[in-house]
């Protein structure tokens, strides 16, 4: 039951400024959600409508056009964010192999950067290796034991592994409002924890 459930992956800080608006990389990613993917820069802002494209049709064409915009980008300027975003890009194209390999690069270019480490998270349970997104998450912990989402994260891939007992610990310990988006899916997680 919990491989319908995949990773949240929000970040902070932003992971997006400098990088241009990417509505259909976005639009990709936010699609992946009903499996309970959500990447960073996805989530509902407050008094949000609770879709946001409306139901359009996604152009391929478009996503296409945004991942060649973001790979010369990254050609011209290969930091952190850019990185991200290509790879962020590269995921909701459904290209996990070159997902996986530009956040890997990247992590070693920028080793201490969160968003990417997020990211090699999400990769990491993408491609079924739930041992590494573990490992990633809990490494997180260790140096910001109150990231909600890196927490949220860690409580999931805890679920597919069958120790649900520590994921409920992670979940009630957890350091977001009550009335925030997090919540609400940690709500959701916990009962089906019971």
């Amino acid at each position: 039951a919990a491989l319908g459930l995949a990773l949240l992956m929000t970040v902070w800080p932003a992971p997006d400024a400098g990088v241009p608006r990417l509505t259909a990389v976005r639009r990709a990613l936010h699609e992946q959600a009903p499996s309970g993917m959500v990447l960073p820069g996805l989530q509902p802002r407050p008094g949000s409508r609770p879709t946001l494209y409306r139901g359009q049709a996604l152009d391929p064409g478009d996503l296409d056009a945004e991942l060649r915009g973001l790979e010369q980008q990254h050609r011209q300027d290969p930091g952190a964010r850019s990185s991200f975003w290509l790879g962020a890009a590269q995921l909701a194209a459904g290209r996990l192999q070159a997902a996986t390999d530009q956040v890997q690069a990247a992590r070693r270019r920028h080793p201490d950067d969160l968003p990417l480490q997020l990211l090699d998270a999400v990769a990491s349970y993408r491609r079924s290796d739930l041992g590494r997104a573990e490992t990633l998450l809990r490494e997180i912990l260790v140096r910001h034991p109150d990231h909600p989402e890196a927490r949220f994260n860690l409580a999931l891939v805890l679920q597919e592994t069958g120790r649900t007992d520590e994921a409920a610990r992670l979940l009630a310990r957890a350091p977001w409002a009550e009335e925030s988006w997090l919540a609400g899916r940690a709500a959701a997680l916990r009962d089906t924890l019971r």
